[in-house]
Parts: structure tokens; sequence; C-alpha cells
């Protein structure tokens, strides 16, 4: 074994008697049979799910998700596809997002703070994006919002597993993305109702924290 492949190990200790921070051999023993892998697999497994509950993991390139915009009208609106803006870890493992809504009503008509995805106009982006119509997103409509599953599906056919992503966002959508983000910057900055006193970041999203966290793919992990 390499050097390098030593020094990227740890030496794990069993607990002698298993508690809220540890367990026992015995313990991880039946752990890994009842699953029906060895000890060092129910490890990796148990920790992957700790990083997958725990950990904020979202889309870096902005693409659609899933969202039950609220509407103020039905107590679960219809889903429609909406874009994250920022992801807030205030209330971490409780993740808050900023999204933007996104109609297929006037996808043509943009006026500050729009961008659009339309299928004739660049298939390849809408292709994409997941989209099931031209779609317009509105960066000066955005709210923050829990990342549960109150507010957020898996869509139809889960095209990237079990998270509400719809799709990725082509890279030369992105300028449009940036303008839309440069019109909203002033009105996203003020303290609206519903939003929070930070301004979202956006293609490169970091979450709100004192120390800034590296972006993490593919998703959010959402919450019952």
């Amino acid at each position: 074994m390499s050097t390098r492949a030593i020094s990227n190990q740890i030496a794990f200790r069993y607990r002698t008697t298993d508690s809220a921070t540890g367990i026992t051999r015995e313990t991880a023993r039946r752990l890994a049979e009842q699953l029906g892998v060895d000890e060092t697999q129910a490890i990796h497994i148990a920790l992957h799910e700790l990083a997958v509950k725990l950990l904020p993991q979202y889309e870096a390139d902005g693409g659609p998700v899933c969202c039950h915009f609220p509407d103020n009208i039905n107590p679960r609106p219809k889903p429609r596809p909406a874009r994250i803006l920022a992801v807030f870890d205030d209330d971490a493992p409780q993740f808050h997002v900023r999204v933007a809504y996104g109609t297929s009503k006037r996808s043509t008509t943009l006026h500050r703070g729009k961008f659009s995805i339309l299928q004739a106009r660049n298939p390849a982006a809408y292709q994409a994006a997941g989209l099931s119509y031209d779609t317009k997103f509105d960066l000066k409509q955005a709210i923050d919002l829990p990342y549960t599953t109150e507010w957020f599906s898996v869509p139809p056919a889960a095209p990237h597993g079990q998270t509400p992503r719809l799709g990725t966002l082509h890279p030369p959508l992105v300028p449009a993305v940036q303008a839309a983000y440069r019109a909203t910057t002033a009105y996203a900055s003020r303290n609206s109702d519903g939003m929070r006193r930070t301004r979202p970041l956006l293609i490169s999203m970091h979450t709100r924290s004192h120390r800034p966290r590296r972006t993490v793919a593919p998703s959010l992990s959402l919450i019952s």
C-alpha cells in the first residue's frame, strides 16, 4: 500500500458499550449480518446515510427543481419548475432554500430579472433542463422555503434519482441567468416578506455560514 493510501486511513475503535456516540463490535457484527455485508461496508453505509441526512448537497449548476411554489390559494400547489438561488444552513440539519418562480405563461415576454428556456430557440438547453414546456424564470419572484417534501417533490420518472432535480443548466444560458441576477441584486438584498437579509448566490452556490462550505453535488437531501 502506498504512503498516500495509508495517510487516507484512520484507526476505527469500537466502544466497550453501546451509546448515542458509539457502538460495540458485537453490534457492528449484528448490523453487518442484517445488511448482508461485512463490517467495513456496514460502517460506510451508516456514514453515507448520515452524510446524506446532515450535509448540504445541492446542484451547483443551477438546474431547475420540482417545487410546490406557494400561490396563497392551495395548501399544496401544483408542482412547477423553480430555480434554487441560495441555500441556508442556519438551522442545520434542517435546510432552507431560496427559490425563484418558474412559469410556462408568456414565456417569451421578458423583463428585468427574468430569463427563459425555450425549446425552439435552444433545444439543447431545453432538453438538458428536463422541462415539459417552455419556461420563464422570474428571479425577482423568489421566496425562502424549508427543503422538505412539503414544498419539493421528486418529478415523474425520477430522472436524477430520488431528488426534486429536473435537469441541468446548459452552459450557454449562464450569461442570461447572470444578467437576470444582476438586475435583481438590489431587490434581493432588501428584507422583503419571506426573504432573509442576504444576497442569494447564483451559479456557484454556497451555504450561508461563518465559513463558506464547499458545494457538494448532486442534490440536497429532502426531509419528509
